[in-house]
């Protein structure tokens, strides 16, 4: 994932808490960007499009602006937001949770079928969980964030949605 960032003009980055981050800096350097992305773990039976879509459609937009050698007025940032889905420690939004700030220090002690916690598979992962907090971004850094992603279910079938336009996103929390 980094690599297609860097062929895209990006720099990159993982923070520490292991989501792959991507900059395409704007017309004014240090700009507040727009974050574009989703999470790259999934699910069984997720659908064809879950997760990585949201991510690989985001670089393919930077890759066009860069080949056209084009600067938007804010940055783009991507972000590929890992173990949003829980599936590994039973907790869900790991990445998205410490993009925010809200990442609670008592995940650091879950552990897995395996009884790995999860502090220590991140040093397994060469990160270190004493930085968790470096990863939270602040919200003047951030201009906006725009996530594809598959429809959510035959709800919005019924109601005859094609796709929605939300205002604020709450996540789950824990």
């Amino acid at each position: 994932m980094g690599q297609w960032m860097q062929a895209a003009g990006m720099m990159v980055w993982q923070d520490s808490v292991g989501n792959i981050c991507g900059r395409y800096e704007g017309q004014q350097e240090g700009a507040p960007a727009v974050l574009l992305g989703s999470h790259l773990d999934t699910v069984r039976n997720a659908g064809r499009y879950d997760g990585m879509l949201g991510v690989l459609a985001a670089i393919e937009v930077v890759q066009r602006l860069h080949q056209q050698g084009r600067r938007l007025a804010k940055a783009i940032e991507i972000v590929g937001f890992g173990d949003e889905e829980g599936t590994r420690f039973g907790i869900t939004l790991l990445g998205s949770r410490g993009v925010t700030g809200t990442w609670p220090e008592s995940w650091l002690s879950q552990c897995d079928s395996d009884g790995v916690s999860v502090a220590q598979a991140l040093v397994n992962a060469g990160l270190d969980p004493a930085r968790i907090a470096h990863a939270a971004r602040h919200p003047r850094d951030i201009a906006a964030y725009l996530e594809l992603h598959i429809e959510q279910g035959r709800a919005w079938s019924r109601r005859g949605w094609r796709s929605a336009w939300w205002r604020r996103l709450m996540a789950p929390d824990g």
